[in-house]
């Protein structure tokens, strides 16, 4: 028994074997149901089945593949810590072309879960006063640890790739990922050399620097010779968790730092070293130490 899938009718369809072994969501092995994996990439997956024996062959239905079953998966929508912005060009002159073939600058997002999230509730912006800009399509989605490119070549199109209404500015500006009220992530960046990027070290967790090792739609080398002392932020939280009190240790005096709840709300916020924290529900929350540059580092928090 064989299982044949594709995403959109622009592409092949996918042929892979169905096994009655009790290993591949079959029930109990030899019982005469067959099963097999696909991976969700897509709102709509469309399939068909084709079965044979020692005397003949079928498929369901009858006219695969002009004709197909659809799968239409339940996905669950992306919340604060599943999704992050990775890295950035601002100022692209060679290289990454757009569907057009032309040269433009992209934004990477980065899926860090085991889960392939929805996205179509997610909106990207170049500024905080206007945070629904450019709303991601229904049909978007992030596959796990995925790198997904979105081009900021003021397109405003949904082609084979996202593209937003605007572009991004070499001269610097601030980027933010939000659900329309409730910030996701955010950079602020400044001028930007030709054809560097700004990127995380490591992916989804780290600092944003300035690197001039593009990895678009791919994990980010985090050593590279542009990479200067001055962009190096550490920050250490202890204890952690905490039931009172928390000490933020960091490399460069910091300008605020914001406690978040995994759903996005502002909890707490403090230009403080040392926090009191008591008044926090126990939970996990997010805490945001923002420097005086514009630079943000986040750490999970425990509250106990």
């Amino acid at each position: 028994v064989y299982f044949g899938f594709r995403y959109k009718k622009s592409d092949r369809f996918v042929r892979v074997s169905m096994y009655d072994d009790g290993a591949h969501g079959d029930g109990a092995a030899s019982d005469g149901v067959f099963g097999a994996e696909c991976p969700l990439l897509s709102l709509n997956v469309q399939y068909y089945i084709y079965a044979e024996n020692a005397q003949t062959g079928a498929f369901s239905p009858e006219r695969a593949e002009h004709e197909f079953y659809t799968i239409e998966p339940e996905i669950a929508a992306a919340t604060p810590g599943d999704v992050f912005l990775n890295e950035l060009t601002a100022n692209n002159s060679n290289g990454l072309q757009n569907e057009q073939g032309k040269i433009r600058d992209w934004i990477e997002l980065y899926n860090p879960t085991g889960q392939t999230l929805g996205l179509s509730h997610l909106y990207l912006s170049p500024t905080d006063t206007n945070l629904v800009k450019r709303q991601f399509p229904l049909d978007a989605i992030i596959a796990p640890h995925e790198h997904l490119l979105v081009w900021a070549d003021n397109l405003n199109l949904n082609l084979v790739e996202q593209h937003t209404d605007f572009e991004l500015s070499k001269s610097g500006e601030s980027l933010f990922l939000s659900d329309g009220t409730n910030i996701y992530d955010e950079i602020t960046f400044g001028i930007q050399a030709a054809n560097h990027s700004m990127s995380r070290c490591p992916d989804g967790s780290g600092l944003f620097a300035e690197t001039s090792t593009r990895t678009p739609r791919a994990t980010n080398l985090c050593v590279s010779a542009s990479h200067s002392p001055e962009a190096i932020l550490e920050v250490r939280v202890l204890p952690n968790p905490t039931s009172q009190f928390l000490e933020i240790e960091a490399s460069e005096p910091f300008s605020q730092a914001c406690f978040y709840a995994t759903d996005g709300r502002l909890c707490l916020i403090t230009n403080q070293n040392q926090i009191d924290v008591s008044a926090l529900k126990a939970g996990v929350y997010w805490l945001k130490v923002v420097f005086r540059d514009g630079r943000f580092v986040l750490r999970r928090v425990g509250k106990m």
